[in-house]
């Protein structure tokens, strides 16, 4: 991804409380591999906020926390560990939830699929990379469009990764 993206956790409170992680671009960090942000940055790609994969993303996603983030930095990615919901804004400039990716329909389930990491990893590994690679460059803008393909190229490969299991379901004899 240019430029790369990197996750900074234990962020100082700039007025909205801490969340869990910051995206920073390398510009944006003191030197290239560094792990701190220059001073005063705020995370120009978001910020994450981690919950337990017992709470509901969906509705942290709502709450005041979330919030209060979300005036500060615009760009909110909300997880459980099963679900993850991008909380960005609309033409009007207000909240909305603009895409979402689960792992899990539940707690248990999760926590079923995840005793399997190998299974669990090779059945999201696509359109769960897709998805966080589309959450990073969420907001930045397209100036070619070559970047135009790559949106519409990672929507299609998600849809194939969904599609194809059950594509060959149906060829056996």
């Amino acid at each position: 991804m240019k430029p790369r993206v990197r996750a900074i956790s234990q962020l100082a409170n700039q007025g909205a409380g801490q969340p869990d992680i910051g995206l920073f671009t390398n510009d944006q960090l003191k030197a290239a591999g560094d792990r701190d942000p220059l001073s005063g940055q705020s995370p120009n790609r978001g910020v994450i906020e981690v919950k337990p994969a017992s709470d509901d993303a969906w509705v942290t996603a709502d709450g005041p926390q979330v919030s209060r983030y979300w005036d500060k930095y615009r760009q909110v990615l909300v997880t459980n560990y099963r679900d993850f919901v991008l909380v960005g804004q609309d033409e009007d400039g207000r909240p909305v939830k603009l895409e979402s990716y689960r792992l899990a329909s539940n707690e248990a389930e999760f926590w079923s699929k995840a005793s399997h990491p190998r299974a669990f990893a090779n059945d999201h590994e696509v359109p769960f990379i897709e998805y966080l690679h589309r959450v990073m460059l969420h907001g930045t803008p397209i100036t070619s469009p070559q970047e135009v393909a790559w949106f519409l190229a990672s929507y299609a490969r998600t849809a194939m990764a969904r599609v194809e299991p059950k594509t060959h379901l149906h060829s056996l004899p």
